[in-house]
Parts: C-alpha cells; structure tokens; sequence
C-alpha cells in the first residue's frame, strides 16, 4: 500500500490507504471515484424526474461511495459526509413509508 504523496493535488492525506495498481496514481483513482459519485447522482436525480424504480438504487450506491470517499479525507470531507447519511436516512425512510414497527408489550 502506498500514501499519496505529500503535494498530489489532494486536500489532505487519506486516512484510508489506496492500492497502486498498474502505475496509476492515487489522484486519478480518487478522481474517478469521485467522478462516478457524482455521475450516479445525476442520473439517479434524472430517474426522479422521469419517475423510474431504480433511482433508489442508484441514489443508495452513489452515497455510499461518496461516504467511504468522505471518511477517507475526514478533515475536509465531513460535512459530505453528513449530507450522505441524510441521503440514506431519507432513502430508509421512503423505502419504508415512513412506518416502523413498534414493540408491543403484553399486560
């Protein structure tokens, strides 16, 4: 495993370690997770506005991505990473209707 350099472009070291494969640096492997984040978002938003099944899925997949992403760089991601877990409350919430099951204690 290897640690981005120190001047790579990047706001802050990950906490996370990054796998080096083929020689591709640890910007461009970041860059397309982050681009394939936020193209997942954009289609799921287009699959709202069409009314699809699927955008659920999609908006699922695209938030957990950007939140392991947040989690990585913490010190400069955080505040993403809180807009994601409202994503994913949200989506909860919605897959559900809003209903959840109480506990009936018997008398």
């Amino acid at each position: 495993m290897i640690r981005p350099p120190h001047n790579d472009g990047l706001a802050s070291t990950p906490t996370l370690l990054i796998s080096m494969q083929n020689g591709d640096s640890p910007v461009h492997i970041v860059g397309l997770l982050w681009l394939i984040a936020a193209l997942a978002f954009s289609v799921a938003a287009a699959g709202v506005a069409l009314g699809r099944a699927w955008w659920r899925r999609l908006t699922a997949f695209a938030a957990l991505l950007s939140l392991v992403l947040c989690l990585a760089w913490w010190s400069s991601a955080s505040s993403g990473a809180v807009i994601d877990v409202v994503i994913l409350a949200g989506l909860f919430i919605s897959a559900t209707g809003g209903h959840h099951t109480r506990l009936q204690h018997s008398r």
